[in-house]
């Protein structure tokens, strides 16, 4: 089976956050900075759940539902990456 092609890092990309990663103070601790520009948005045909013991959500595929949350544009992938990694960390979940 053929591998998926590699993410770019480089440049500018549009992130869907839900969850957590919606509170703007949470993102300036995460990121050490103001959270990236973004608007609302709808994640169609998936559904955001509740993890026992778990402060965050997840979404999971789900057809005829929507998850409601922010779609920051002009991100550069490898400060998300940090930031979840670090956010991840911090929760004891690495």
């Amino acid at each position: 089976m053929a591998s998926p092609p590699p993410v770019a890092t480089a440049g500018p990309h549009s992130v869907f956050v839900y969850g957590t990663l919606m509170e703007e103070e949470v993102v300036r601790v995460l990121l050490g900075r103001a959270p990236p520009s973004s608007s609302p948005a709808l994640l169609p045909d998936h559904r955001r759940f509740s993890l026992r013991g778990r402060v965050y959500p997840a979404i999971l595929p789900a057809r005829a539902h929507a998850v409601s949350g922010k779609e920051w544009r002009k991100v550069h992938l490898k400060y998300y990456l940090e930031m979840t990694r670090e956010f991840m960390l911090e929760l004891g979940q690495f």
